[in-house]
Order: C-alpha cells, then structure tokens, then sequence
C-alpha cells in the first residue's frame, strides 16, 4: 500500500470540535502567536453557551484569550495536549511523514492535530484535517490480529512496513510507549474489524514494545483480572495468544459509548503537569480529584487505586494514567482505571509518591493520605484489606487466567507483591 497522495500544507489556526455522547459544536480556536511556537487559545460563544468546563481547574470558561503554556505539552491547553499522541503513536506518525517527504521537526503541533483530525480519543476533533489517502475498502477490511501483531513487529524493530498507513490511522492517537491499535470486536465471535460493524464494540489492543517478551500481555491480563476482584472497575479485557510467539492483550475503550464519543480529561491534562517526570505525591491526585468531581466517592476510588498501585507494584502510576471522563450530566468523574501492570518505575519507584515515598509504603502512609482527603480510617483499612485479599492470591489467579508465564517470572512478580503486602500488615 502506497501514501504518494498524501498532501501536506502549513496551518496557523485551527479549530476545535467538540463531538461528545452525539453533539458537535465548535470549541474553541487554536492560533500561532507572535512567538514562534507558541500558541494561543480561546472558547468560542457557543462553548460559554454550554457551560461545560473542559479545563475546570487550568482554563475555566471565560471569553479572555489563553497563552503561556508549558513546553512539556507542546505549548498547548492540557486538555488538548491530551489528543497528541506520545510514545507509540508518536513514531507512528514521524515515520509517516519521513515516508511522505515531510521532515517531522519541521511540522506543527497544529499540523499534527489536522493531521489527526477525528482518530483522536476522547471527544475533541480538529479541523480543518489534512487529509490521509482514502481507501474505502482497505478501512473497512477484516482484521488478522496475528498479521498486524507482525507489522508492528516491523514497525518496532525499524523496518519497513507496507501497512504504514493502516497502522497510523489504527494507533495514530493511543499513548504510551507501547505499540496499540484502536480496532472494532466482537468478544463473541472473534471477529476484528478497522470498522464498526454489527455486534461490535470499539477495543484498544496493545502488543509488547521491542524489548519485551510476549507474555507481558499475558501479564496485563492477570492484572485486570486482579483488578476487577479487588473492586476496581476495570473495562473488559482480553489476553490474545497469537501465531510464530507472537501476543496481544485487548481492552474495550471507555473513551467511546453507544457509537458516542465520550469527553476524557487525563489527571496530567488537568493540571498542567509533566507525566514524564515523578511531579505529584498521592495526595495531590485526591485533592485535584476532589475539586474536579466535588465527590467523595471520587476520592474513595482515586485511594482504591493508589492501594492497587502500590500493592501490586505497578509504579508506573504517572499523572497520564489517571483521568476522568464527563458524564451524561456534564459531570467530571473517574475513569474506568487502565494501564494497570508490573512496572518498578524509574529507579525502582513509584511515579506518584505516598507522603513523599516511592517504595516501602506502609499503612500509616496510605491512611495519612486518606485523611487529607476526608476519607475515614475505618472506611480506608477496608479499603487496603480488601485489596490486599486478592493480592494474596495473585499467584492464583494467574495460573487461573493462563500459563503463559514463565514460571520463574511469576514468582519474581508474586515475591515483589509479597513484600509490598508486608509493609501494609497493622
């Protein structure tokens, strides 16, 4: 498959559109300053209309005129620095437009969301696009997750793929470091589509990054399992053993509902904060959860969470992988959770600290970060216990869930979730 007709040109404004749970209405205007690479931004009449605070704690409606971004968010409001893609989707679109003559770090971060247009996640689109080669039949093509587990394969390892276009338009928003693909299941026949079809369901599907082995999707799988039993809401997920050792893990999108966009706000996007360096303690994430959502069941499930994370050694718990999503009341709330795994995180710690800790969090902490938050003691040992009940028979449950993990991997993992339990003893 060729891209030869792909058309670039350079853009100083941009629109966004808002396009969540069946509206559409314009946003707000995006437009280069007088500063090269900066960038301004303001609501339109019709978003002031609405009332529905995007940006409740960075950018709350107003008809001023916003600016002065930070750089780490590519001198853009957090809430649409949230649609750019990082990692994964990132490459994706670079090697995409080296293959297409344009060098990458001479194109916009305007030009970047054109180029994304509507395959964003969440509910915000962005025009005008510039438009990728159509091919009605290629989009509407039947999925063979082995054969796309084998092009990112490619794509990973630098060579070069003929289904470049594929993989963009698939994982062209997704973040993480990861490879993903925004695919359309059915969970009761199997079948993948690029498409919506009868009796589908709109599905993430991540594939091991370069230097992992295939059972780390196995992995994620125990995870959510895990997850789900520990009173966590978690989407429903899949662990898809593949072909030539090849592995996928699946998870139905919460961005998308009754073929409706659903408004996402990342906790980074929220705050202006670089997910990229560990910048927040636990408490910072209930405090902003209680402003956002004025909830104290929010807060409860933000804590629920924060036990998970440190229970299960999953410290890759960075401000992107919390967030909230508006609900049918135009009411913030917190996400189905996601990108719950075995991580040791930079240096062995966690991303988001507990009392100023990354590692050997006792129950003393998790309580101090509890109270600050308004929540119960009492209501807050529960919480702990009931999660780490289920964490105790990790072990279990994964030789439940499959065995496709090497036996000396499990124990590492169980071992670390061992002594992680051990610091949380009364």
């Amino acid at each position: 498959m060729t891209t030869q007709n792909f058309q670039y040109r350079s853009l100083d404004r941009l629109q966004v559109i808002y396009r969540g749970r069946g509206e559409q209405w314009v946003l707000g205007h995006l437009a280069e300053s007088t500063v090269r690479g900066r960038y301004l931004f303001e609501y339109t009449h019709e978003a002031l209309d609405n009332d529905i605070e995007f940006s409740p704690l960075q950018l709350p409606l107003s008809t001023e005129t916003y600016a002065n971004f930070e750089h780490f968010q590519d001198w853009l409001p957090g809430f649409i620095a949230d649609s750019l893609p990082d990692g994964w989707g990132r490459l994706l679109m670079d090697r995409f437009l080296r293959r297409n003559n344009v060098d990458p770090s001479r194109i916009s971060v305007l030009e970047r969301l054109a180029l994304l247009s509507d395959n964003t996640m969440g509910a915000l689109t962005y025009q005008p696009a510039l438009p990728l080669p159509n091919d009605q039949e290629d989009k509407y093509s039947i999925l063979n997750l082995t054969g796309l587990a084998q092009q990112i394969r490619q794509e990973v390892t630098g060579q070069d793929s003929e289904a470049l276009r594929e993989l963009f338009l698939l994982g062209g928003s997704p973040h993480g470091a990861r490879p993903k693909a925004q695919v359309e299941y059915n969970p009761s026949t199997g079948q993948m589509k690029t498409a919506a079809f009868s009796g589908s369901q709109p599905w993430l599907v991540k594939f091991p990054a370069a230097e992992e082995n295939p059972w780390v999707c196995a992995l994620e799988e125990v995870f959510a399992c895990t997850a789900r039993m520990a009173g966590i809401d978690f989407p429903t997920s899949r662990y898809f053993r593949l072909e030539g050792e090849l592995a996928a893990f699946g998870v139905q999108r919460f961005d998308r509902e009754n073929g409706m966009r659903v408004p996402v706000l990342s906790m980074a996007g929220a705050l202006h904060a670089d997910f990229r360096l560990p910048c927040m303690d636990y408490t910072n994430i209930l405090r902003a959860t209680s402003s956002i959502t004025r909830s104290v069941v929010a807060r409860e499930i933000q804590a629920h969470r924060m036990v998970f994370n440190v229970l299960m050694h999953n410290r890759d718990d960075h401000v992107k992988n919390f967030s909230f999503i508006l609900n049918k009341s135009n009411e913030w709330v917190v996400s189905p959770a996601y990108d719950l795994t075995f991580a040791d995180g930079p240096g062995g710690q966690h991303q988001t600290s507990v009392t100023g800790y990354g590692t050997d969090i006792t129950r003393t902490m998790l309580l101090k970060v509890a109270k600050d938050a308004g929540i119960a003691p009492a209501r807050m040992n529960n919480i702990i216990d009931e999660v780490a009940d289920v964490a105790a028979n990790f072990a279990h449950t994964a030789r439940d869930v499959t065995d496709d993990i090497p036996t000396d991997e499990l124990h590492q993992v169980t071992n670390c979730i061992n002594r992680n339990l051990s610091y949380l003893k009364r």
